[in-house]
């Protein structure tokens, strides 16, 4: 283990412990303090770290190269897609090298998340212990482009849960501009109507994740026109065999599904917020409806439904008190902090 795989070890036992003492002995002023000092951390961390500790930064560093900026050609389209990243970098650019324009970048939209976890969660340590495996080492360290999208995706929830739909849809509908991933966001207000009714909502999510295991999905050929442009490649991937070994369904996804099957039915111990409860049901069933749609091609299946479950963490960061949800809460962040970085090594150095 490298000095930074060991550093970001010790920052994410801190965490948990935080998040153990703040539960058990809950001071408000206090835990929103230790929250940013936390996410600060990260913030900065994002923002300044060496180039190559992320398993694709070779890959941004060789992108960031083709990227123009927008003092030298006055370019506002730099790409056939992400044009939203692309400009942003483009600008950042301008005043800086392309490499740190990436990072920096990275940092501001670690800072955009963690504001709307802030301002959403009642338990913030907790949201933020669960954030740091499931969100942060996945999009705003190695996955940047879409950690962009996922920043506008955070935002628009916020709106939406604030009541603000004009705001909330429009930024759902613009998410393609800033990632392609983001195609599917404003998914979100037809699944919410769905999330009204929460049995209806857990029964159809337990049917998807059956039919996935059965194989009762879309075949590759069905999905075929939808294999254009920037996702030729993970069909070309299916076509070559890659896929073949790949479970249908990852142990990790399943036991998120797990999770929140355990939160919202089993324990019953739901966020109070009815719009909030709804839109965080909302993007679970879009998720797994995505991983079902796009099963046969393991890299899209698997993409969309970690950027379409990220507001579980709002969930967490809701829940009444209980030792046992924040038990639950806790041994998941642990698994996928284990599952990301100690067995994967998503932090390289």
């Amino acid at each position: 283990m490298g000095y930074y795989s060991l550093g970001f070890l010790c920052f994410f036992s801190a965490l948990l412990v935080s998040s153990l003492i703040s539960y058990r002995k809950p001071n408000l002023k206090v835990e929103s303090k230790l929250y940013w000092a936390y996410a600060l951390v990260l913030v900065t961390f994002s923002a300044i770290r060496p180039i190559g500790l992320s398993r694709d930064d070779l890959a941004y560093l060789e992108i960031s190269k083709n990227i123009c900026a927008i003092t030298e050609c006055m370019a506002l389209i730099q790409s056939s897609r992400d044009w939203g990243w692309y400009l942003i970098i483009s600008l950042l650019k301008s005043i800086m090298p392309g490499e740190r324009a990436i990072l920096v970048l990275s940092g501001i939209c670690t800072f955009i998340q963690l504001l709307i976890v802030d301002r959403l969660c009642r338990q913030k340590l907790l949201a933020l212990t669960l954030f740091v495996p499931f969100i942060y080492l996945y999009f705003d360290f190695t996955l940047l482009r879409a950690g962009l999208a996922l920043s506008v995706f955070f935002i628009a929830f916020y709106y939406l849960v604030r009541s603000k739909q004009f705001l909330g849809s429009t930024l759902l509908l613009s998410n393609y501009f800033f990632h392609s991933q983001g195609i599917f966001s404003i998914g979100l207000i037809l699944f919410n109507q769905i999330a009204k009714y929460k049995y209806i909502a857990i029964a159809v999510i337990t049917i998807l994740v059956v039919f996935i295991y059965l194989e009762w999905t879309p075949s590759f050929e069905q999905l075929l026109p939808f294999s254009k442009n920037e996702s030729a490649p993970y069909w070309e991937q299916y076509r070559q065999g890659l896929f073949d070994n790949q479970i249908n369904f990852p142990l990790a996804h399943l036991l998120i599904i797990g999770y929140v099957v355990f939160i919202f039915l089993i324990h019953n111990s739901t966020i109070e917020d009815i719009s909030m409860n709804q839109l965080v049901l909302a993007s679970i069933l879009l998720a797994l409806f995505l991983a079902w749609f796009f099963a046969p091609v393991h890299a899209i299946q698997t993409r969309l439904f970690d950027f379409y479950i990220a507001p579980l963490v709002f969930l967490a960061g809701n829940l009444g008190r209980s030792w046992i949800t924040l038990g639950v809460t806790l041994l998941l962040a642990i698994f996928l902090y284990v599952r990301m970085e100690l067995i994967h090594n998503w932090i390289i150095g």
